[in-house]
């Protein structure tokens, strides 16, 4: 779930700067990877790295 939100996030904010470029889509897509890093670590996803 996390990876997910970080890659719609890099979507979004890609899509804002292409057609704007369009800053407050750029923040919130910039907010919701900051929100996918955040969740990453709490939900155990380096646990499994080996």
């Amino acid at each position: 779930m996390a990876v997910s939100l970080i890659m719609v996030a890099f979507l979004l904010g890609g899509l804002a700067l292409i057609f704007g470029p369009t800053w407050w889509l750029f923040w919130v897509a910039f907010g919701l990877a900051a929100v996918g890093v955040l969740m990453a670590p709490a939900t155990g996803i380096f646990d499994d790295w080996y």
